[in-house]
């Protein structure tokens, strides 16, 4: 718990700078959408036993907000094939975080029910 905690901490803290902060309609959201990323990513790291999972999912997230589905203020400006003018920082934004990130561990938990064994 402590370590999925300071992860949380150490992966919103460099974001603080981002854009979609002082730009959302509400920062406390996309703080807590920053926080609870780093904390579930953690939580998935823990539970292959390795880093490289947390990696490919931050890789995969913003190589889809730069290429698939961006928005204005976005601090990956790109010419994605989508552009949303959606004011970011809602509980919709949250909410497909949490229903991603619980899709990436329904796909992968044969494999760290395995890595977890070996370990």
């Amino acid at each position: 718990l402590f370590a999925i905690l300071l992860s949380a901490l150490m992966f919103a803290a460099p974001h603080l700078s981002n854009r979609e902060l002082s730009e959302s309609s509400n920062p406390f959201i996309v703080l807590a959408f920053y926080a609870l990323f780093g904390a579930l990513v953690s939580y998935i790291s823990i539970k292959s036993g390795g880093f490289e999972s947390a990696l490919a999912i931050h890789a995969a997230n913003n190589l889809f907000v730069a290429l698939v589905c961006n928005y204005e203020g976005s601090s990956l400006p790109s010419l994605s094939l989508f552009t949303t003018s959606m004011p970011v920082g809602s509980l919709l934004d949250l909410l497909q975080l949490i229903l991603g990130l619980g899709a990436v561990l329904l796909v992968t938990r044969k494999e760290i029910k395995q890595r977890s064994k070996s370990l």
